[in-house]
C-alpha cells in the first residue's frame, strides 16, 4: 500500500467529497487505484487524520487539520495574512452575513479540532 502524507490524504478528501470529482480522476493525479482513493475518501484508510470541520457560526467555510480554510461561496481556499509585521501569525477573516470576523489561524484550529 502507497503512504500518502496528511495533505495529500486531505487533498483527496476533499477533492472527492467536496469536489465531487471521481475515485478514477483523483487517483489518476495521485497515481493509486480507485478503491485506494475511495477508501481515503470514506474514511475507512488513515482513520487518524480528521475529518474538516465546520465553525457553526461560519456554516459556509471548512476548516482542516493542517489549518487550510475552503469557502464555499468562493468555491477556493482562502490566503491567510499577518495582521502585523512584527506578528508572524496568520489570519483568516471569515463572514457570515452581515458578521466578519478574523481568527487567528492557531487558535481557529486548536478550537475545532480539541
Amino acid at each position: 500500500m502507497r503512504k500518502f502524507n496528511k495533505n495529500a490524504i486531505c487533498n483527496i478528501r476533499h477533492l472527492v467529497n467536496v469536489k465531487n470529482l471521481s475515485a478514477n480522476e483523483v487517483g489518476r493525479k495521485y497515481k493509486a487505484s480507485r478503491s485506494t482513493i475511495r477508501d481515503i475518501a470514506n474514511y475507512k484508510t488513515y482513520k487518524d487524520i480528521p475529518a474538516p470541520k465546520v465553525d457553526k457560526s461560519f456554516p459556509n467555510y471548512l476548516v482542516y487539520p493542517s489549518g487550510k480554510v475552503y469557502s464555499f461561496s468562493s468555491d477556493r481556499f482562502i490566503s491567510p495574512s499577518r495582521k502585523s509585521r512584527t506578528n508572524n501569525a496568520r489570519y483568516v477573516n471569515l463572514r457570515n452575513g452581515d458578521m466578519r470576523k478574523s481568527f487567528k489561524i492557531n487558535d481557529l484550529v486548536s478550537t475545532l479540532f480539541s
